[in-house]
């Protein structure tokens, strides 16, 4: 199954937990364990942890550290490319939040070589209403029980 278009409004972001909770009469069960959207957040998007089984993790492009993970055993942390988190959040404080120069890019062109390529490509940041943080993200391949989860990743 694929949709054209998926529009997500998360209403409360800080309600805690992040994962989805299925109630038990729909006979499926949640997708993710109790933790495990927060844990991702924090190796995987944040910073670069990458596992042996993996090709890449996002936070190695977003954050630009890739720290490599081996049966339990970290690598020192290896910069590979720029903290483009860190160059948002700078635009932000310097130039304010009326801007459209602030998206990250996670797709590279060389991905279409990789046998998992990455489903998110890029995140376009824009701040609205106050407070409010819009983000609009190109992502493929999400459905079943894949999009509850990555629904709990964009609350992070």
């Amino acid at each position: 199954m694929e949709f054209d278009d998926v529009r997500v409004k998360i209403t409360y972001p800080e309600v805690k937990p992040f994962e989805p909770d299925i109630p038990p009469a729909y006979g499926m069960p949640n997708p993710v364990a109790p933790g495990y959207i927060e844990t991702y957040f924090q190796e995987k998007i944040l910073v670069g942890i990458k596992d042996a089984n993996e090709d890449y993790v996002y936070g190695e492009r977003l954050s630009g550290v890739l720290i490599n993970r081996h049966d339990g055993i970290m690598d020192d942390p290896v910069i590979v490319g720029p903290d483009q988190i860190g160059a948002v959040v700078e635009k932000y404080k310097k130039y304010g939040f009326n801007t459209n120069q602030t998206t990250m890019e996670v797709g590279r062109p060389e991905d279409c070589l990789l046998n998992d390529p990455p489903c998110l490509r890029l995140i376009d940041c824009r701040v609205r209403y106050g407070n409010f943080i819009s983000l609009s993200t190109f992502v493929h391949g999400i459905c079943g029980e894949d999009f509850p989860r990555i629904l709990g990743h964009c609350r992070c």
